[in-house]
């Protein structure tokens, strides 16, 4: 799956942990994206993905910005079985960003 790949990508490089973002499962509402009419151009690709077939993400039309692109990319159902689920997958440390209260 893509979330191995990264992962495994991420042990090549040498990299020493895995920050996992929890606070924004998605893009909000990007008033200053909307308001210059930004457009992800479509010659530029995310180079963390490229190795992946992502290309229905790159096609799609109703406005093609970031939001559009990013929020396909992100299941918002994260939930602590899933940092558990990470820690299976690799030896690396796991920080967690985003956490804001005790209850989370």
């Amino acid at each position: 799956n893509m979330v191995t790949q990264l992962v495994r990508r991420a042990e090549k490089a040498g990299f020493k942990a895995i920050l996992l973002t929890a606070d924004s499962p998605v893009i909000g509402r990007r008033e200053a994206d909307i308001k210059n009419r930004f457009i992800l151009p479509s010659y530029l690709r995310m180079k963390n993905f490229e190795v992946m077939d992502l290309e229905k993400l790159y096609k799609i039309k109703d406005n093609g910005g970031l939001i559009s692109v990013t929020n396909g990319l992100y299941d918002q159902s994260l939930t602590w079985k899933d940092v558990k689920w990470l820690q299976t997958i690799t030896p690396l440390p796991i920080l967690v960003k985003g956490v804001l209260t005790a209850q989370d």
